[in-house]
């Protein structure tokens, strides 16, 4: 049998694929609240993160760089949440209900080869954002069947 890797990666963040920015009202307790606790993590902001060359070359690039581990299953789902930080670099990478796979290790070899985010911008200065997407791997049969 040979495994092939199938990813798909929904960006839960990005629900606009043309990376229109959301326009938030900011008040100003929230400046308050923003001025406070610099390393607040946001998950809604006026300007999302992005990727050099969008979301489709994030896809691209991620599995190119991502080395799939053998799987049992035929299918798995594994939610990956990360941190985009100030710099643009990644840090923070949690897999879920991974099943032992050690895709967390895996998700961050391949972040490490790939390029840096635009970080995501609230009230005109960069911030901390959280990333999540899926990743489904399958294992798929191999083509050639013995007779």
């Amino acid at each position: 049998m040979k495994i092939n890797l199938i990813i798909f990666l929904f960006l839960i963040t990005f629900f606009n694929l043309s990376a229109q920015e959301n326009e938030i009202p900011i008040t100003n307790e929230f400046n308050q609240l923003m001025n406070e606790d610099k390393d607040e993590v946001f998950i809604y902001v006026q300007k999302h993160a992005e990727y050099p060359g969008g979301i489709i070359k994030f896809n691209k690039d991620f599995i190119q760089n991502f080395e799939s581990p053998k799987i049992i299953e035929n299918r798995i789902k594994i939610p990956v949440v990360f941190v985009i930080e100030k710099n643009g670099s990644i840090s923070n990478i949690k897999a879920y209900n991974d099943p032992g796979y050690n895709i967390e290790e895996c998700v961050t070899k391949a972040f490490e080869k790939m390029q840096l985010w635009q970080p995501a911008y609230h009230n005109n200065q960069p911030v901390r954002s959280q990333f999540t997407f899926p990743i489904i791997l399958e294992r798929v049969l191999d083509d050639s069947i013995s007779n």
